[in-house]
């Protein structure tokens, strides 16, 4: 299994909050932080599973910009954001944070 720590923004638009991972273009929102952070955690066990099960996770995160490293064994990378996309999101951003999900390891 791979261990990978992603970007979480938590940000807040006239009361409606969102928790937003660009690593792999995943929201979700809810009338707190802790409701969005909550529907994110559902979110993302959701997205893996699916992926997971059908057999694309690679490819879907391939398209979303990760890289996939062979040395000495397969692993993947997150996309690194770019300063202009962190102003974006700064402008209503409350809090931000980390989490951290494994994957299956390729060889």
């Amino acid at each position: 299994m791979i261990n990978i720590q992603l970007d979480i923004f938590y940000l807040n638009e006239d009361g409606i909050f969102t928790a937003y991972c660009p690593a792999l273009e995943l929201s979700s929102y809810g009338s707190s932080v802790g409701d969005a952070q909550s529907a994110f955690d559902e979110a993302l066990e959701i997205f893996l599973e699916d992926t997971i099960q059908k057999g694309t996770l690679e490819k879907v995160l391939l398209k979303l910009g990760w890289t996939l490293k062979a040395i000495p064994k397969a692993d993947f990378e997150p996309p690194k954001l770019k300063v202009n996309d962190i102003q974006k999101l700064s402008q209503n951003m409350i809090r931000g944070g980390t989490t951290r999900i494994t994957l299956p390891a390729y060889s």
